[in-house]
């Protein structure tokens, strides 16, 4: 009996491994997460600069794959993104405006990601740092820190 007990547990265990390889760091950023200060290299002199947004309502929703990016207060038009995470990079590609009455239109200029410090139609961020209530993540030149809504 001891033997089909080990053959059952290894199973078990490879099939619960199986399953953590599918869903490859989408638990590190899934949720509501409001974000409170962003780091931006300066171009030219390479100083950080550091903006303290904790009190503008300014949110990422996570949600499998897609982001929903809201500035609640700010009267900026809320972002939708298709996302994928992988290798601890989320890339995010097919930004649309949330206007369900008009079909989501597709985002072809910068315009309406400027409220979210967003400087790519479709960028890729890395995961610095994902915990139960802070995550940041990072592009080339910017840091977005959030903590857990």
């Amino acid at each position: 009996m001891g033997k089909y007990t080990y053959i059952i547990l290894l199973s078990v265990v490879m099939a619960l491994a199986a399953c953590s390889v599918e869903t490859d760091n989408v638990d590190d950023v899934e949720g509501m997460w409001h974000l409170t200060k962003i780091e931006t290299i300066d171009s030219e002199t390479g100083a950080t600069i550091t903006e303290n947004v904790s009190d503008k309502m300014i949110f990422w929703s996570f949600q499998r794959h897609l982001l929903l990016m809201e500035y609640k207060e700010g009267g900026a038009a809320a972002v939708l993104y298709k996302t994928e995470v992988k290798d601890k990079k989320v890339a995010l590609t097919n930004p649309r405006v949330d206007d369900r009455e008009n079909g989501d239109p597709a985002i072809e200029s910068l315009e309406p990601l400027v409220p979210y410090s967003i400087d790519t139609l479709e960028p890729v961020l890395t995961i610095v740092s994902a915990k139960s209530s802070k995550l940041v993540l990072s592009t080339d030149v910017r840091k977005y820190y959030f903590k857990k809504f």
